[in-house]
């Protein structure tokens, strides 16, 4: 009886490996079945993606921007990238408010406005802002913020608008030798990434 109830045991133990080891195998099989390759349509390098609704997304590359209308699956040009003053196509950042309203830094720091998908672009900079723009995020078609930092003198510069970037408050946010970008959970709610000095980092709440 001793032994049948070892060997028992032993059996319980090998089937609760066994159970563990299909279990996981089973997740790691559906995980991996989330995700899968689409047609990029040519693109030649993808530097941003965001989707506005379930089925609308927008990505680019260093020259053009691109829509789909399907959850991903089929991408087509729906515009090009402002040219800005230096390198002509190349950008910085992005920010897709939705399927129309869409702000973009050029790589030659210029900040532009489409109210039409991509369609057309109108400069919204405004001649005191930092330069060196890094990251641009609006959280409505009026509520914006643009990151920027002085790489000479070493400051993080906040710019804020509440009319479409018509006009722009700028504030002097921390002193760093360079910032890596922001992110707003809601209008008024933003993260950024900061260093300072060669390992330090900081991360910054407003």
């Amino acid at each position: 009886h001793i032994n049948n109830f070892i060997k028992f045991v032993v059996n319980l133990k090998t089937m609760k490996r066994l159970t563990l080891i299909l279990f996981c195998t089973i997740q790691f099989l559906q995980i991996s079945a989330q995700w899968r390759t689409v047609n990029l349509n040519g693109m030649a390098y993808i530097r941003k993606i965001s989707f506005v609704t379930d089925s609308i997304g927008f990505t680019v590359d260093n020259h053009f921007l691109y829509k789909t209308t399907d959850e991903g699956d089929n991408w087509s040009i729906t515009g090009q990238l402002p040219p800005g003053r230096v390198n002509s196509g190349y950008y910085v950042d992005a920010s897709f408010v939705d399927d129309s309203n869409i702000f973009i830094i050029s790589g030659s720091f210029d900040l532009y406005r489409s109210q039409n998908g991509g369609n057309s672009w109108t400069s919204i900079m405004s001649t005191t802002m930092p330069e060196h723009m890094i990251d641009v995020e609006f959280v409505s078609t009026l509520k914006g913020y643009v990151f920027s930092y002085d790489p000479y003198n070493h400051d993080l510069f906040l710019s804020r608008t509440s009319d479409g970037g018509t006009t722009w408050t700028i504030d002097t946010v921390y002193a760093a030798t360079y910032a890596s970008g922001m992110q707003f959970t809601s209008p008024d709610t933003g993260y950024a990434i900061a260093t300072k000095g060669n390992n330090n980092g900081y991360f910054l709440k407003t």
